[in-house]
């Protein structure tokens, strides 16, 4: 079962808290299981209850980043497809913007997820067969 981190101050959210702040500080590789539960203040057999293992972490943390990414450059609540060219031209500088926006206030974390989570060995059953390694 793989948690959401939407889930507030659950349980399943703290799991995930802790293990971006684990990965950040030390690294993917340097953390273990035993260890982002503790920092969650939960036993290391809750930690099954909310992920399958070290990598399912991993993988919500991408997945949730991708969302919010998608969030943050996506149209606005509620917006009207542009009627000119400069309406378009003027919503793509804004969607810009705020991709440029989300980067420089998130960097450390958009550094972790680009340059280190890419760098974790994909999980078996990878259709392309290919192993990440740093």
């Amino acid at each position: 079962m793989t948690a959401s981190p939407t889930a507030g101050t659950g349980r399943a959210a703290q799991l995930y808290s802790a293990a971006v702040e684990l990965f950040m500080a030390r690294g993917y590789r340097e953390v273990d299981v035993a260890e982002i539960a503790s920092a969650a203040g939960a036993s290391h057999g809750t930690f099954y209850n909310y992920f399958r293992n070290k990598r399912d972490v991993l993988t919500t943390i991408q997945a949730t980043t991708d969302a919010d990414i998608v969030a943050a450059v996506g149209p606005k609540p509620n917006a009207v497809a542009p009627a000119s060219v400069e309406e378009f031209i003027a919503e793509f500088g804004d969607r810009i913007t705020r991709a440029v926006t989300y980067f420089i206030d998130n960097a450390d974390f958009m550094t972790f997820i680009a340059l280190t989570a890419a760098g974790v060995e994909v999980m078996d059953g990878d259709p392309l067969g290919w192993e990440w390694r740093l």
